[in-house]
């Protein structure tokens, strides 16, 4: 079993404090890997992920969704479910 399948099953086993450590974990993996060289020139020279916040590094991304009337919030993932299971009847 891979080693993050592992984790993953220890972490719903021990409940949400072993899933903090286990979110941390995941964060550090993203964090600390190096992309290829080929993957670093497709990302304009980044060479790895960088952290982003929902909350403070979106409010732009939010601000524009909502001025085009496509919003990131619940209602309008309801909407757009709805929507979609309506399509496939």
């Amino acid at each position: 079993m891979p080693r993050l399948a592992t984790l993953a099953i220890g972490a719903l086993l021990l409940g949400a404090a072993a899933t903090a450590a286990l979110a941390a974990r995941i964060r550090k993996c993203f964090t600390d890997y190096k992309f290829s060289a080929e993957t670093k020139k497709e990302f304009l020279g980044d060479d790895r992920f960088l952290p982003v916040s929902y909350k403070d590094d979106w409010v732009l991304v939010r601000k524009v969704a909502e001025a085009s009337g496509t919003p990131f919030n619940k209602a309008a993932c309801e909407r757009e479910v709805a929507a979609e299971a309506k399509a496939k009847k």
